[in-house]
């Protein structure tokens, strides 16, 4: 992996948009004082997420957009990007990676990746797995190394596990520290919302079993229902067949004396034409049941 090329617009004394080429070798920028060698290095720096304004020279953040001259007018922008070649394993086939960062003068900054857009967050965890942070020691300003070299043991070592490539590591322990702290915060407040479901579970069981027993019950009461409507229907009908039965039974002996009666009148009227017209077959007969009982 190295810095391929770096392209700056608007940023501190670059006017106009530069493209700065670079070999995977030692490069040195040379010039004059005033030059804007230094401007270079904070341009990287800038884009490496540097958020402090002293740390770029500057009072402000909206500092580090030209401010212009008598001759050019000031910017309304800053911009700049670097380029990086990167090892395709390790990042899904891509050779290079571009990064990049644009601040506007009301304050508003965007960060890119590869021309989209993208968070703060994004660029530090790639420029982390590049072991380039902007916490780590790539970029070594004057009055650093005096400020290395004199200070304590337990500095030099922490500087030289930066210098070694530790720090990404570290990063990503405290990250996963976080996440563990998050996640076991998040296992208490689900055995608190647990507790108070256990509360309510003994009410709810309670409330659970009345429901079955009123769902049994009526269950119970359906069925008893249905079997005294069928106890009731058996019996109309029992009482029916046999209301069929007594009024067929009726009408066969209502048949007989129809029957009965209509042979008594044929009678009648054969004993009257065989006796005459004047003769009452009543008292014949009370004449002849007298005389019999003498």
């Amino acid at each position: 992996m190295y810095l391929k090329s770096i392209v700056v617009n608007g940023f501190k004394s670059f006017a106009e948009k530069v493209n700065i080429d670079l070999s995977n070798k030692v490069n040195v920028v040379v010039g004059p004082n005033g030059s804007g060698k230094s401007n270079v290095v904070d341009a990287i720096s800038w884009v490496l997420g540097t958020q402090s304004p002293g740390a770029l020279r500057t009072n402000k953040m909206e500092d580090v957009i030209f401010a212009g001259t008598e001759k050019l007018s000031e910017k309304g922008f800053a911009e700049v990007y670097l380029n990086f070649v990167v090892d395709p394993e390790k990042f899904n086939g891509s050779e290079e990676i571009s990064i990049g960062r644009k601040l506007y003068r009301d304050g508003a900054s965007e960060y890119f990746m590869n021309g989209l857009n993208c968070r703060l967050l994004d660029i530090q965890e790639f420029l982390s797995d590049l072991g380039i942070g902007k916490q780590q020691h790539t970029i070594i300003s004057q009055g650093q190394i005096a400020e290395i070299l004199n200070s304590k043991p337990e500095d030099h070592r922490v500087t030289i596990e930066e210098a070694a490539g530790i720090l990404p590591f570290k990063l990503k322990k405290d990250k996963a520290l976080r996440r563990i702290e998050s996640g076991e915060k998040e296992i208490k407040r689900a055995k608190d919302v647990l507790r108070e479901i256990n509360k309510q579970l003994k009410p709810l069981k309670i409330q659970a079993e009345q429901a079955q027993e009123h769902e049994s019950l009526n269950a119970s009461l359906l069925e008893s229902k249905t079997n005294l409507n069928l106890l009731k229907y058996e019996n109309f009908n029992t009482k029916e067949n046999e209301s069929i039965n007594k009024l067929t039974t009726i009408s066969e002996k209502l048949d007989d004396i129809s029957k009965s009666s209509n042979e008594a009148k044929a009678l009648k009227s054969n004993l009257t034409k065989e006796l005459g017209q004047g003769v009452s077959v009543s008292s014949l007969f009370k004449d002849h049941s007298n005389k019999f009982l003498r």
